[in-house]
């Protein structure tokens, strides 16, 4: 296992009873007003997160581990972070920027990654901006937007000039076409529970998915849109979310883009909003804490673990899986008779795995050991 997967596993220990209560918050980036904001995920309770020192903030990105988010300055051509509340402003990546757009995380590995539009580069470092290394810089025009598939190791990307939407490996190997013939692709999301994917096209004003291999294209948002500009998936709660630029709006869908409301716009203060995040507690629960915890044994493990302090062996039991950056992975029910779970499957990392039933719930750190593919 890798030495970084660790270190995640430790720091994640003090946070995780707080992420227990924490709600769903939209951060966006404000290109006109030059400032970074937020609200509850049904858009009330705006509060400015960053407002000064910032030109032109384009892309965010949350690390809801160490509660930290990342976002691009094209103004400033850099690459900066600050914890959630927006104290502890940093420059991360500063030199030999041009157009520094879309910018997504891996928080199993601990690295950005980013797109220049102005370099035709996609790059990647750690996230304190060291170990910085060109991953794409043949093939690709003006990238746009971009977003990761952490487990399967590829990166997608939007490039406006192209009107594509590509993907290659970690390394920026086997680059392939996925969407093609679109006027302006910018953003982009990855729907990992139903395998599709998002994007916006400004030019065409519309909203479209896909399958994650891009077959399967469909067009399912046409009306009141003007610039779509970043799109966000909650799968969970079975929602889209986007900004649009000329509109001065946030709004939401269901999945398949029914359903569209307004749920932030320039009466509330929006002038040019561009980026946009979710954050998502590493786990959602509305119950209540409990005094009893549950253990697996042996963990780490190569996949077959014992579960152990369940309060009421008589109950059904559910049990979701969650990567580190708090997206669910799986779900399964436990027999309460057996108490063994197979986590085979899993990719070799560290894992949140929740375990309820309609009266009880408790959380347990879980690292799969194991060579990645």
């Amino acid at each position: 296992m890798k030495a970084s997967a660790l270190l995640l596993v430790c720091v994640l220990v003090m946070g995780w009873s707080d992420a227990l209560h924490a709600q769903k918050n939209l951060f966006w980036t404000d290109g006109v007003d030059e400032l970074i904001e937020k609200s509850t995920i049904e858009g009330g309770g705006i509060t400015p997160v960053v407002s000064e020192g910032l030109v032109s903030p384009y892309s965010l990105a949350l690390d809801t581990v160490h509660q930290m988010m990342y976002w691009t300055d094209e103004g400033q051509k850099k690459i900066q972070r600050a914890k959630l509340d927006g104290t502890n402003i940093e420059d991360v990546v500063f030199a030999s920027l041009e157009n520094p757009r879309g910018i997504a995380l891996d928080l199993i590995n601990m690295k950005i990654y980013w797109v220049d539009f102005g370099t035709s580069k996609i790059e990647r470092s750690d996230l304190d901006g060291s170990n910085r290394t060109t991953i794409v810089e043949s093939g690709i025009q003006e990238p746009h937007g971009i977003a990761l598939d952490i487990a399967n190791e590829h990166i997608y990307w939007t490039d406006r000039k192209t009107g594509k939407i590509q993907r290659s490996t970690f390394e920026g190997t086997n680059i392939i076409d996925l969407v093609t013939g679109l006027a302006n692709p910018g953003g982009l999301d990855l729907d990992f529970q139903n395998g599709k994917l998002y994007w916006t096209d400004s030019v065409n004003d519309n909203i479209g998915r896909s399958n994650l291999n891009g077959s399967n294209q469909e067009i399912i948002i046409t009306e009141n849109l003007d610039t779509p500009f970043r799109i966000r998936i909650d799968a969970d709660a079975g929602k889209i979310y986007w900004t649009d630029f000329t509109l001065k709006t946030i709004t939401q869908a269901n999945l398949n883009g029914s359903n569209a409301e307004v749920i932030l716009d320039e009466e509330d203060g929006l002038s040019g909003p561009a980026g946009l995040a979710i954050y998502k507690p590493l786990v959602s629960s509305t119950q209540e804490p409990v005094t009893s915890k549950v253990f697996l044994y042996p963990n780490p493990s190569l996949g077959r673990v014992f579960v152990d302090g369940l309060p009421e062996l008589g109950d059904a039991y559910s049990v979701e899986i969650y990567s580190m950056a708090g997206q669910r992975v799986a779900q399964m029910q436990l027999n309460p008779s057996d108490r063994y779970l197979d986590l085979g499957f899993l990719l070799p990392a560290p894992y949140l795995i929740q375990v309820k039933n309609k009266n009880w719930v408790s959380s347990v750190k879980f690292i799969k050991l194991g060579a990645r593919p």
